[in-house]
């Protein structure tokens, strides 16, 4: 019986290995993307014992346009393999992703105290993308478990990666240019006088 007992630890821990190897190595390619593509990349954990479950972006340059994108999903009820992604939860095992409750998203996101986006329609984990424009302000970005609000029984974490949108350069003043236009109109002006009280 004892035996038996060691088995399915063994292999319980086995599955939990590959399955923290898998999840590591999809959120290591987000990182790649996200970087690949002018992004700032983090990962935001369900259970505040394995990581951090609130992160601090750096500060959003103030009117500019950013694009957040979100994937993965994390276990709101890890005993019972029960998953959540940024905006949706599956009541059963393997079961439909649909919205959390009453309006909610499970990836919040705030200046001050972070509140519920609307990251869309249900994707099953194929990824999320909310666009925000900056305000000269850090961002707040957690993981609240609308479930059982139970972050003890949570596992793993969701990657985010937030893009700025290109900033549109500003013209360049011709600080040369200008004053030598101005001397030679002004003397054209000039001469155009001279010439008119001359006839």
């Amino acid at each position: 019986m004892m035996k038996q007992y060691h088995k399915i630890v063994i292999l319980l821990l086995l599955l939990t290995c590959i399955t923290m190897s898998a999840s590591a190595e999809v959120s290591e390619d987000w990182q790649r993307d996200c970087a690949a593509s002018g992004g700032w990349f983090t990962v935001v954990y369900s259970n505040p014992d394995a990581g951090p479950n609130e992160v601090t972006t750096p500060v959003l340059d103030n009117g500019r346009m950013f694009t957040i994108y979100a994937g993965e999903y994390f276990w709101y009820n890890y005993p019972d393999n029960l998953k959540a992604d940024a905006q949706c939860y599956q009541e059963v095992e393997d079961g439909a992703f649909i919205p959390a409750p009453d309006g909610h998203s499970f990836l919040q996101l705030g200046t001050g105290e972070p509140q519920d986006v609307s990251w869309g329609p249900c994707s099953n984990s194929n990824g999320y993308e909310y666009d925000l424009v900056g305000t000269g302000e850090a961002l707040n970005i957690r993981i609240k478990d609308w479930m059982d609000d139970n972050l003890d029984n949570n596992n793993c974490h969701l990657p985010v990666c937030i893009v700025p949108e290109p900033s549109i350069p500003a013209p360049e003043f011709p600080t040369l240019a200008l004053p030598g236009a101005m001397v030679i109109g002004f003397l054209g002006v000039v001469l155009f006088i001279l010439r008119t009280k001359e006839q």
